[in-house]
């Protein structure tokens, strides 16, 4: 067996309902004020200007680039990760 690095990008798209004077102040609001973590939840610190939220909860997925690891000398294969590769 080999060990490959595997680019991943998950994309959970939605959107928020927010009050502002403008386009611009909305954007910047659900810029600045709105979040999600993973393991957390989605989330707003400005409760005044955003009233509501919709996000699929299964997100699109993008597979990138695949790089093997180069494994250590002596080492069979199997287990572990290698080497840590930025990609």
């Amino acid at each position: 067996m080999k060990d490959f690095k595997v680019k991943v990008r998950y994309v959970f798209v939605g959107w928020y309902d927010v009050s502002a004077e403008n386009e611009q102040q909305a954007r910047r609001i659900a810029k600045e004020d709105c979040g999600f973590v993973i393991g957390g939840d989605i989330h707003t610190s400005n409760s005044m200007h955003v009233k509501d939220w919709e996000f699929d909860v299964h997100p699109e997925k993008w597979i990138g680039s695949t790089r093997q690891v180069k494994q250590p000398k002596g080492r069979a294969g199997g287990g572990g990760t290698g080497e840590n590769v930025r990609l």
